[in-house]
């Protein structure tokens, strides 16, 4: 058996996955007594989170939660996600990934991060097959990002997170387990990005006006062969981005950190095809 992760029948090549099973357990307080008199079982929820080089593969995931917030899908269909080492596993048959982060940073490969949440009870789980590593990576020095129309800008990071919030208090009387997997308020497009030491005019531009940044558009190149050739793998192009805060400090001789955060609409023509 192989150390495998697989979401909604299909596998993938992840990082690592992590798994927190928590039962809320409810405590009897008594007046009489220092200590808890008695201890039970409470409302039992499972979240956990996954990281990975980010591969074309995980675009219909980060689709799933955009067709949320664009209309497109009006409800949450879970799946079964899987994960197994050489020696066994867990199924945990409801769940869904709610939230998904592309992040590229300089010296270093695109990765995406999400988490996930599933209600039910735990089974036993048949070994999942780990994700083929053969589809490119964007690399940093390979990929392009034009800000606002202007491509001289130089930025050290650059993150695009699509997020829907799910109702984790959904338990009825009855059952210990959380009932179904239901969205509980708008879901958001936001990211953020990052500057280099000599850049400071997109970040001051930020800080006054209306905060418009208008359109992102960050092409993710990888590496081709070994003679450093490079293959496009996606261009993502973000409209209407809005400045929602940033930043700057320094200390000593150290060089300034600049970070700009930014939201942005998604509606049915708008932003909705960042990942078809």
């Amino acid at each position: 058996m192989v150390r495998g992760f697989s979401y909604g029948g299909t596998s993938y090549a992840i990082t690592d996955l992590t798994t927190n099973y928590n039962r809320n357990l409810i405590s009897e307080q008594g007046m009489g007594l220092g200590g808890e008199p008695a201890i039970f079982d409470g409302a039992n929820i499972v979240t956990g989170s996954i990281s990975a080089a980010y591969r074309e593969d995980f675009a219909p995931i980060a689709k799933a939660i955009l067709d949320l917030l664009s209309g497109a899908s009006s409800t949450i269909t879970p799946v079964a996600l899987i994960g197994s080492d050489e020696f066994g596993g867990c199924n945990f048959p409801t769940s869904f990934i709610n939230s998904f982060e592309m992040s590229l940073q300089t010296k270093a490969l695109g990765t995406c991060n999400m988490n996930w949440v599933s209600a039910g009870l735990a089974t036993s789980a048949t070994a999942a097959s780990s994700g083929t590593f053969t589809n490119p990576i964007p690399l940093f020095w390979a990929c392009a990002l034009t800000i606002g129309g202007s491509s001289t800008v130089k930025s050290t990071g650059f993150s695009l997170k699509v997020e829907v919030p799910i109702d984790q208090d959904y338990f009825v009387i009855g059952s210990k387990y959380l009932e179904e997997i239901i969205q509980s308020g708008n879901g958001t497009l936001s990211g953020s990005i990052s500057f280099g030491p000599k850049e400071w005019t997109t970040l001051q531009a930020s800080m006054g006006s209306c905060g418009n940044i208008g359109t992102i558009v960050l092409t993710l190149r990888g590496q081709t062969g070994s003679n450093c050739a490079t293959t496009d793998i996606r261009t993502l192009t973000v409209t209407e981005a809005v400045v929602s805060d940033s930043t700057f400090s320094g200390q000593n001789r150290t060089k300034f950190t600049k970070t700009l955060n930014w939201k942005a609409p998604v509606q049915a023509a708008v932003n909705n095809d960042l990942f078809s």
